[in-house]
């Protein structure tokens, strides 16, 4: 494993359990998430998605269910704005422009 990928890790596990009271706590969250390798379709949970991954713990894919489920309780997501899109933007895979994929959310 490359020094990059365990700072990656070793970020997120420092705010895997920080407290989520707002977007900024979110987006904070969810871009570690993505450093880490770890994205997944936020609907589906991170013990269905995130299992075969050795690293992880189960504890830690809860945790990261219960952070997920505390970001989508904010009251800062619009129509325009949810928090798979703030991942789909991370990965570039919507130029700052979910609107589509958030409308359902």
């Amino acid at each position: 494993m490359s020094d990059d990928t365990q700072a990656q890790r070793d970020a997120f596990f420092a705010v895997m359990s920080a407290p989520i009271n707002s977007r900024e706590d979110a987006v904070a969250f969810l871009t570690a998430l993505h450093n880490a390798d770890l994205s997944y379709h936020l609907d589906d949970g991170a013990a269905d998605c995130l299992g075969s991954i050795s690293w992880l713990s189960n504890m830690s894919r809860e945790i990261i269910d219960r952070q997920v489920n505390e970001i989508y309780d904010l009251p800062c997501w619009t129509r325009d704005d949810c928090p798979i899109g703030v991942l789909l933007e991370l990965a570039g895979h919507c130029a700052g422009n979910c609107t589509g994929h958030c409308a359902g959310h």
